[in-house]
């Protein structure tokens, strides 16, 4: 049975663009790619590699990049092969106001669409992104907001002195939404704070290098880029 994939908007425009780029700019990314291995990298660095093969362009390796993403984690979060994937898409692309010539050119390219889709390299990638992410909750922003309270005498006809304060605002994501946390902290939480955070950040390259060199595997830090 072929799944009922509702395509939005910006995945209309997405496909509209690769099958644009067409049969042979998308060959010479699966040319490209495939020189890559076998091994998980940033998405930056699969971005790079598509970019260079459609002549530096940008705009197109994002929408590349992007929709290459999206079709992995569609594939593991419904629990897909790639055929029914691209029978989905498929079936989505029927809802939008493609021409008979346009749905011509696209399937002229989905096959070599679908190889790059299916390269190891891609796969790994991607499923690295997803995992870098499966928590229960996701930090979207910290800011560390100062205040500068006054201090009055007795019957507040004088500001005799002033008290600064922080506050640590935390705003993250769970499976219900945004949210929002506020700390008070001492300039002492903050000092702690930063050698937490400078010390985590070292732990994440003694990590690295000792995973690589003794290991011989190939570690993402998400976020590095």
């Amino acid at each position: 049975m072929t799944p009922q994939i509702r395509l939005q908007r910006q995945h209309f425009d997405d496909l509209q663009c690769i099958r644009e780029i067409g049969e042979a700019g998308l060959r010479q990314v699966v040319s490209a790619v495939m020189k890559l291995s076998v091994a998980p990298i940033q998405p930056s660095e699969l971005e790079a590699v598509i970019r260079q093969a459609l002549g530096n362009s940008e705009a197109n390796a994002d929408v590349v990049l992007r929709q290459l993403l999206a079709l992995h984690g569609m594939l593991r979060q419904l629990d897909l092969k790639p055929e029914e994937v691209f029978a989905g898409l498929n079936s989505g692309l029927h809802e939008s106001d493609w021409s008979e010539a346009d749905f011509n050119k696209w399937a002229s390219v989905q096959g070599v669409f679908r190889e790059l889709f299916e390269l190891p390299v891609v796969g790994l990638s991607a499923k690295a992104l997803d995992l870098s992410y499966q928590h229960s909750h996701l930090m979207r922003r910290a800011q560390i907001i100062t205040d500068i309270r006054p201090l009055f005498n007795g019957d507040a006809t004088e500001i005799q002195g002033t008290i600064i304060s922080h506050k640590f605002l935390v705003r993250y994501d769970d499976v219900e939404g945004e949210h929002e946390l506020s700390l008070a902290m001492d300039e002492r939480d903050i000092e702690l704070l930063v050698k937490q955070c400078d010390r985590a950040l070292k732990k994440s390259q003694t990590a690295k290098v000792q995973l690589n060199d003794k290991a011989g595997l190939t570690t993402l830090i998400p976020g590095k880029d």
